[in-house]
């Protein structure tokens, strides 16, 4: 094929295009650089026990790696960076699109994610002794005997505590076996067995 029609770049062209370069490596800091590169070489690591080619790497290579990261204990943020340097370090080597771009990279994070979170989100239940410890050391004064209340009302009826602070006397309604709570915002009624011994 003849070279006639190709333009090649001139001097003052070339020198730009490595200046450009330049330029975009030190638009990240020095740490960030230097965790994308730890990143990498994890990632490396894992793919050659596993035997599988880190770059390119597949979609499914990929995923895999995230349910690894998900299983091993690394956090949402921690799996995300990880997948930015995947992605940059294919950049680099001239591989567009990354894999980490694709549906089945995308779909395996957000599941992760889900995941995670909800579990980050289950806390230890409070048990009926740890609460009676609490409410024992509340001051015995008005705003002791509100918080006692409070505690023992939610932790009874299992309310939640935008339900909590809705209530006001009026929803309140004494009853030979306990009392009545109805919900204003849900209307529900909530039938709570207090036992006079159990809220002094």
């Amino acid at each position: 094929m003849s070279d006639k029609g190709i333009i090649k770049p001139s001097a003052e062209v070339e020198r730009l295009s490595e200046s450009a370069k330049e330029h975009a490596s030190d638009a990240k800091a020095e740490n960030t650089k230097r965790a994308y590169r730890a990143d990498w070489h994890k990632f490396e690591e894992w793919s050659a026990v596993n035997e599988v080619s880190p770059i390119p790497a597949t979609p499914e290579v990929v995923a895999a790696y995230v349910a690894h990261l998900a299983e091993t204990g690394y956090k949402p943020a921690s799996i995300d960076r990880a997948l930015v340097s995947i992605s940059e370090a294919h950049k680099l080597a001239g591989f567009y699109p990354s894999p980490t771009s694709t549906a089945a990279v995308r779909e395996t994070l957000k599941g992760v994610k889900r995941k995670l979170m909800t579990a980050q989100r289950q806390a230890a239940p409070l048990l009926v002794e740890h609460l009676r410890r609490i409410v024992e050391v509340l001051p015995v004064d008005l705003g002791g005997t509100r918080d006692r209340a409070v505690l023992l009302v939610g932790f009874a009826g299992g309310f939640r505590r935008s339900e909590l602070v809705s209530l006001d006397v009026e929803h309140v309604a004494y009853v030979p076996k306990g009392i009545v709570i109805t919900l204003p915002r849900s209307k529900a009624v909530s039938y709570t067995h207090l036992r006079a011994h159990e809220t002094s």
